[in-house]
């Protein structure tokens, strides 16, 4: 599946909290942040359908 340009998957501090409060994704600062696990299943030429709703769900909320 081909990805915007906007979104990535989470590092850092991103990535611990999101560990803690078990995030699937978010938004911040025009960028849409996944879960490592999720954004490398997008990658794969089947993703799984809940990983394209999830992704799908996030960049309704990018357009807003």
């Amino acid at each position: 599946m081909k990805l915007s340009q906007y979104v990535r998957p989470m590092s850092g501090l991103i990535l611990h909290y999101a560990n803690l409060t078990q995030t699937k994704g978010f938004l911040l600062l025009n960028r849409v942040y996944l879960r490592p696990d999720i954004y490398q299943d997008l990658l794969t030429p089947r993703p799984s359908h809940q990983n394209m709703g999830i992704v799908i769900h996030e960049e309704t909320h990018y357009k807003r």
